[in-house]
């Protein structure tokens, strides 16, 4: 996948079963906090930096069906910064936001598991 710093984000999925799917994702720009119900996101950072801020309060979210909070802001959550080779798990249910650092792009590899 080649992509633009500050572009949009690119998402290819490459598995598509009922109980998982795997999904290469470039982040170009930043896009609102999400937290999924039912799925586990186990996460490989594979090139360029950006961060994640998780944990917190998701506020004005709704559903977007199946347990799936999308939208608002989040209130009080920790940032990490992420480098290529970081490894990461957020479990259902956990408010999280990806953010690309400003002028650059990060692309992860995200394998999801339905609980």
């Amino acid at each position: 996948m080649t992509h633009k710093p500050g572009g949009k984000t690119v998402s290819v999925i490459t598995s598509d079963h009922e109980t998982y799917y795997i999904e290469y994702v470039t982040r170009g720009i930043n896009t609102a906090p999400e937290a999924h119900g039912h799925w586990y996101d186990y996460i490989h950072v594979l090139d360029g930096e950006g961060s994640i801020t998780y944990g917190g309060t998701q506020e004005g979210a709704t559903d977007a069906g199946q347990q799936e909070m999308r939208g608002g802001k989040l209130v009080g959550g920790k940032t990490v910064i992420l480098h290529p080779g970081d490894r990461l798990v957020v479990p259902p249910g956990l408010p999280h936001l990806f953010t690309a650092t400003p002028g650059n792009s990060f692309t992860y590899l995200i394998f999801k598991q339905r609980v």
